[in-house]
């Protein structure tokens, strides 16, 4: 699982603002929920292997997910991508999806060209993120709130939108 607080004010909402929230502010933290251990309650999100119901997904809808949560909290709470990006490459399953041949995934291509391009090629985020919008196969995988598709529309109707 993971843990992280928004690093700016604005992503945090007043619900979720502490003197936690303050002492993690723009920090992520990527572990093992073992019991009691407090740890995760440092910070105001969480996700990962704490959600009972994404264990029961297969590897590349997890594996999606991880990715997409990878780029709300770059897009939406303002962290830095090489911290989120440092410490995601404590889980296996992101070190398999950032490192090996994509041909496998070919759903997956284009949110991990998009962690290339912000982490490696040093592109901004946002601008990569609006203009991989374009591309149906990446829009289709984004929350609506980061762009994608609304929950309601039909799939042909999402792509006909591009």
């Amino acid at each position: 699982m993971y843990a992280w607080s928004p690093a700016t004010s604005s992503a945090t909402t007043a619900a979720s603002k502490s003197q936690a929230d303050a002492d993690t502010a723009g920090k992520i933290e990527v572990g093992e929920r073992a019991g009691n251990d407090p740890w995760p309650r440092r910070y105001s999100k969480s996700g990962g292997s704490v959600y009972f119901r994404q264990r029961d997904w297969p590897g590349e809808m997890q594996a999606m997910q991880m990715l997409v949560d990878f780029q709300q909290m770059v897009l939406q709470d303002g962290m830095d991508p090489k911290v989120v990006h440092a410490e995601f490459l404590k889980i296996d399953e992101y070190r398999d999806l950032v490192l090996p041949d994509l041909a496998s995934m070919p759903a997956l291509q284009k949110v991990v060209e998009f962690h290339r391009l912000v982490l490696d090629e040093g592109l901004s985020p946002y601008d990569v993120h609006s203009k991989f919008l374009k591309i149906p196969a990446y829009r289709s995988f984004m929350p609506y709130d980061l762009g994608g598709p609304h929950p309601d529309d039909p799939p042909d109707q999402i792509d006909a939108a591009d």
